[in-house]
């Protein structure tokens, strides 16, 4: 299989996949998509039909995920931290996985000729585009992303405390590395970047480094 002209951004809660992958997009003119979105989006489904996630069927979820468009994936609710928690609960699951497999892949093939595309998440460069040209993974302590986490929160106006955030990242953390379908790992040719002390400028110029350094190599191999 030929590489894939996507630039793959993993990593776990806050570790800055989000900032850097809307970044790498703007700077290079490419598309973006964010993977965690769509799992949010699937959540508030879920919530707005009421539906027990545990009861879904594998047909069920194809079904729930076929109304997924760009008026849900435009809807503020999506970014509510009660749908960020579902989210990170249905994404165990591996029907739910399964469901937006295709989903991530269909997106890829309707670009434009020469068109590249940057996605952040959890398995991007490991289980949606293992072939993906760029593979980044992002680390960060525990403690600096919820920092990080803490300051979003309190520019929303949202009342929370640092102790309960700390708590959802570990509990964030464990899931995502301990599930069956698609565990959080490191691709064993995917570039890691430890954002614990970076700022977001710091973190854009090590992937872009990263990102020249490739398109040379292409240029001249």
């Amino acid at each position: 299989m030929l590489a894939e002209r996507v630039v793959a951004i993993d990593g776990p809660s806050a570790s800055g996949k989000g900032t850097l992958a809307r970044r790498v997009a703007a700077e290079y003119g490419w598309r973006y998509f964010d993977s965690g979105l769509l799992y949010r989006a699937l959540a508030w489904l879920c919530h707005e039909n009421q539906i027990v996630p545990e009861l879904n069927t594998k047909d069920d979820w194809r079904s729930l995920a076929s109304q997924i468009d760009d008026i849900v994936m435009d809807n503020d609710s999506l970014r509510f931290e009660s749908v960020g928690q579902l989210a990170s609960q249905i994404a165990s699951i591996p029907n739910v996985r399964e469901a937006l497999l295709q989903f991530q892949r269909n997106l890829y093939a309707s670009l434009p000729a020469g068109q590249w595309l940057v996605m952040d998440g959890r398995d991007i460069g490991t289980v949606i585009f293992p072939k993906a040209s760029i593979k980044l993974f992002l680390i960060a302590s525990a403690e600096a992303r919820t920092h990080r986490r803490l300051l979003e929160m309190q520019e929303k106006g949202v009342n929370t405390s640092y102790e309960q955030l700390l708590n959802d990242i570990y509990t964030r953390d464990m899931r995502d590395v301990s599930r069956t379908a698609s565990p959080l790992h490191q691709a064993p040719d995917a570039l890691v970047i430890d954002t614990s002390t970076l700022s977001a400028d710091d973190v854009f110029k090590s992937a872009q480094e990263i990102i020249d350094n490739f398109g040379k190599k292409t240029l001249t191999s």
